[in-house]
C-alpha cells in the first residue's frame, strides 16, 4: 500500500511538473508573438541616391 502510495505522489509531482513547463511554454509563445507583432509594425523608409 505504502508503494502505492509513494507512486501516486510521483505521478502527481510529475503531471504538475508538466502542466507548469506547458503554461510557462504558453507565456513565452504568446510573449514571442506579441514582439513579432510590434516588429511588423515598425515602417521600412527607403532613400535612394542618384
Amino acid at each position: 500500500m505504502e508503494k502505492q502510495e509513494k507512486l501516486f505522489k510521483e505521478y502527481r509531482g510529475i503531471i504538475v511538473f508538466y502542466i507548469l513547463v506547458a503554461i510557462l511554454s504558453f507565456l513565452i509563445t504568446k510573449r514571442i508573438e506579441n514582439i513579432n507583432s510590434q516588429a511588423q509594425d515598425i515602417k521600412e523608409v527607403r532613400t535612394y541616391y542618384a
